[in-house]
């Protein structure tokens, strides 16, 4: 994706909501950055972004799923490193509403460099920290275009029929174990890989913790693959899924309950 830029300023908008902040505060969260804004609190992800000079912005995504964020304001600071040192550029306080278990704002990048965004409530707890990599198209470094910019990661109980199948959020299996189907769509582009890496991880005590990961075997010349996954725990899952390459493709969340 590429993003434009004016002179160097820093630019920061909220596109949240407001909400009474209930002071249950179940916080769990973590900071991640899309060209996208998020489903449900899903978008895709990335570490590292193209610029153009001109400037233009990316979704800060604070995600705290399965748990509402409970918090009527956030406050976020932003570091820019400068010499290997990183060196508070910007403080705001945002409205959002703490019903939601993320929230998302949109930050305008005019200059390259590493960024942290330390989100806080406003009570001063701490909350998550994300950091992401800005650099200028026209650098010295080869600039790669984003081979997923459509791709998804979802979940169903049947097979897929040209990449389309029930899209399915929740799964309620018997009792001890039972499979669903993981599908990756990268309609209409085609993979171009020969296998996919896929990295599962379980909702424990507010994060995710890694509980398995594969190599699956695909056909390059098509825009969807598919495979079996077999639960024996109940509880909130996400699928991260990396190409053979180790490019990242897309992450899909889901719920499994007895």
């Amino acid at each position: 994706m590429l993003l434009f830029i004016l002179p160097t300023l820093l630019l920061l908008h909220t596109q949240a909501r407001t909400a009474k902040d209930t002071y249950n505060h179940d916080v769990g969260a973590r900071v991640y950055f899309s060209n996208e804004i998020p489903l449900n609190g899903i978008a895709k992800e990335s570490k590292l972004f193209y610029i153009q000079p001109g400037g233009n912005f990316l979704y800060v995504i604070v995600d705290n799923s399965p748990s509402s964020l409970n918090y009527s304001k956030l406050r976020v600071k932003i570091f820019k490193t400068e010499n290997s040192v990183p060196v508070k550029s910007d403080e705001r306080v945002y409205d959002i509403d703490g019903s939601l278990s993320y929230t998302f704002i949109k930050y305008s990048f005019y200059d390259a460099g590493w960024y942290s965004f330390d989100v806080y409530s406003i009570e001063g707890d701490f909350i998550a920290t994300g950091t992401v990599e800005i650099k200028f198209s026209n650098s010295n470094i080869s600039y790669t275009v984003d081979p997923y910019p459509n791709s998804r990661v979802y979940f169903s109980t049947e097979t897929p029929v040209y990449g389309i199948a029930k899209d399915v959020k929740s799964f309620k299996l018997k009792p001890g174990g039972g499979y669903i189907y993981v599908i990756v769509d990268n309609y209409p582009n085609v993979f171009n890989v020969k296998s996919l890496n896929v990295y599962v991880y379980k909702y424990i005590n507010g994060e995710y913790v890694k509980k398995d990961g594969a190599v699956y075997n695909m056909n390059g010349k098509t825009d969807f693959t598919w495979f079996k996954y077999d639960f024996y725990e109940s509880g909130d899952y996400k699928f991260v899924v990396f190409d053979a390459k180790d490019r990242y493709v897309n992450t899909g969340q889901v719920t499994i309950t007895w």
